[in-house]
C-alpha cells in the first residue's frame, strides 16, 4: 500500500516559528489538512523560544520565517539538523518575504527541503508541502538505507555504514554517486584523508550533495596542501551555490597559493562589507586584496589600482591594511587618488598617523614646493616616522633647499640607522652637494 503524506506526518511533532500571526494560521491550516492533530503543532515567535523547546519536544518538521527582527535562524536550524541527522525522516522549510539568498545559503548549508517565497497562496503552500512530503513517504527501501547511512556516518557508527556498501556491492549499486559519497565521507571520517578525498573526485556531477561535497573536498585538498585543486572546488562552489564566510580566509589562502590572483578580486565585486565586517572576516578579504595587488599590476594596472581601493573598503580602520595599500598607490603614481581616500578619512582621527605617510608621498609628487615637503619631513620624523620613503624624499627636497653638507651627511647616517640596507643609497642622494 502506498504511503502519504498523511502517514509520513502521524505522530510527528512540527514546530512553525515566525511573529506573523497571519503566517502561523495559514501554516497550522496547511497541516490541519493534511490531518495532523493540533496538539502536534507547535507555534513560536521568536528563535530563542523555539530553541529551548526543540530540545525538549525534538520535532521532525519545521517550518521558520528567515528573519525575526533582524536576526537569523541559523542557531535554530544547527540545532534541529543536530536533532534530525536522517533527511527522509523529517520535513523543513524556510519562508521568506521576498528572494533572498541568505535563505537559499542556508537551505544549502542545513540540507533544507527548501525555500518559500512569499505571495504564495494558501493553495501554493499546502502543495508544496504535501508534494515533499509525498514524495518522502514513498521512498524506496534503498532511499531510506541510503539516508539512515548518511545518519549513521554523523553518529560514527562505521559498521553499520559498511554493512550498508556491501549490500550495494551485491545488488550492484555501489558506484551510485551517492553511495560513493558514503564512502568517501566515512574514509575522512576514520582519518584516511587521501583516499577519502580520491573517492569524492571521482563522484559526477548530479548527485544529490553536491554542495557539501564540494564543500568537504574543499576544505580536505586544503588541509593536504593541494592548493590548485582547492581552488578549483572553491571556484565551483562560487559560480553553482556561494561560498561560505567561514571558508573566506581559505580561499584567499589558496587563490594566492595557485597564482589566482583575479579571483580574490573577482570575489570582492559581489562581496558586502558590512555583511562580512558581521561574520569578522572583512579583513581577510582586504588582507588578500593587498597581496594580491602587486601580482595584478604585472598583468593590470587598473585590477592593481581596483584591489588596493577595495581592500580600504573591507579593511574597517585596520590601520596597517590602509597604510600598505595607500603605499601601493603611491607606487603606483595615482597620487591624486590617494588624495581623495585620505581626504574621506579626514574626520577619522585615529586613521592620522596611518595616512600621514602616503599623504606626505602623494603632495611630495604632486608639485608641492621643496621648501614645504621639506619642512613637512621634518615634522614627520620629529614624531618618529622613520618611514623609508619619508627620508628619501626629505633627503631630495634638503638637497634641492642648499642645505648644508654637514645636516644632509647627518640626516643621511640617520636614514640609513633605520634602512642600514640603504645607506648607499642614501648616501647618493647627497652626493655632489655642497
Amino acid at each position: 500500500m502506498k504511503k502519504t503524506a498523511k502517514d509520513f506526518l502521524s505522530r510527528k511533532h512540527i514546530f512553525l516559528v515566525t511573529s506573523n500571526k497571519l503566517d502561523r494560521t495559514s501554516w497550522k491550516k496547511a497541516f490541519n489538512e493534511l490531518g495532523v492533530h493540533p496538539e502536534m503543532i507547535h507555534s513560536y515567535e521568536n528563535y530563542r523560544d523555539a530553541s529551548k523547546a526543540l530540545e525538549e519536544i525534538k520535532p521532525k518538521v519545521l517550518l521558520v520565517a528567515t528573519e525575526l527582527k533582524d536576526k537569523r535562524p541559523d542557531e535554530l536550524l544547527e540545532l534541529y539538523r543536530s536533532m534530525n541527522l536522517n533527511r527522509a525522516e523529517d520535513l523543513c522549510y524556510l519562508v521568506s518575504d521576498e528572494e533572498d539568498p541568505i535563505g537559499n545559503n542556508l537551505c544549502l548549508d542545513y540540507q533544507l527541503d527548501g525555500l518559500i517565497q512569499k505571495p504564495y497562496t494558501a493553495n501554493d503552500l499546502n502543495q508544496k508541502i504535501k508534494n515533499a512530503l509525498d514524495t518522502k513517504a514513498a521512498f524506496t527501501g534503498f532511499e531510506k538505507a541510503k539516508y539512515k547511512a548518511y545518519e549513521n556516518l554523523a553518529l560514527k557508527n562505521f559498521e553499520k555504514v559498511e554493512a550498508f556498501l556491501r549490500v550495494c556491492e551485491q545488488k550492484g549499486s555501489v558506484d551510485a554517486p551517492d553511495v560513493r559519497i558514503i564512502e568517501g565521507l566515512m574514509k575522512l571520517e576514520k582519518g584516511e584523508t587521501s583516499e577519502g578525498v580520491a573517492t569524492l573526485l571521482e563522484v559526477g556531477e548530479g548527485n544529490s550533495l553536491d554542495y557539501l561535497l564540494k564543500k568537504r573536498l574543499f576544505e580536505n585538498l586544503v588541509e593536504l596542501k593541494r592548493f590548485s585543486e582547492a581552488f578549483e572546488q572553491a571556484q565551483i562552489l562560487i559560480e553553482k551555490y556561494y561560498l561560505s564566510t567561514d571558508y573566506l580566509q581559505s580561499f584567499i589562502k589558496t587563490s594566492i597559493l595557485s597564482e589566482n590572483y583575479d579571483a580574490i578580486l573577482d570575489f570582492s565585486r559581489t562581496a558586502n562589507p558590512d555583511d562580512l565586517k558581521e561574520r569578522g572576516v572583512a579583513n581577510f578579504l582586504a588582507a588578500g586584496l593587498v597581496l594580491s595587488s602587486n601580482q595584478l599590476f604585472s598583468k593590470d594596472r587598473e585590477k592593481a589600482i581596483e584591489a588596493n581601493v577595495s581592500a580600504i573598503r573591507f579593511s574597517f580602520n585596520k590601520n596597517n591594511i590602509i597604510e600598505q595599500a595607500l603605499g601601493n598607490l603611491c607606487d603606483l603614481k595615482e597620487f591624486e587618488l590617494v588624495g581623495e581616500l585620505i581626504e574621506e578619512m579626514e574626520e577619522q582621527e585615529e586613521l592620522e598617523n596611518v595616512v600621514s605617510v602616503p599623504r606626505y608621498r602623494a603632495s611630495a609628487l604632486s608639485g608641492e614646493s621643496p621648501d614645504k615637503i621639506f619642512k613637512n619631513g621634518v615634522d614627520l620624523t620629529s614624531k618618529g616616522v622613520r618611514d623609508f620613503y619619508v627620508y628619501e624624499i626629505l633627503l631630495e627636497s634638503a638637497v634641492k633647499l642648499g642645505r648644508k653638507k654637514e645636516y644632509l651627511t647627518e640626516l643621511a647616517e640617520d636614514a640609513g640607522k633605520y634602512h642600514p640596507g640603504k645607506q648607499g643609497y642614501f648616501n647618493s642622494l647627497i652626493r655632489g652637494s655642497r
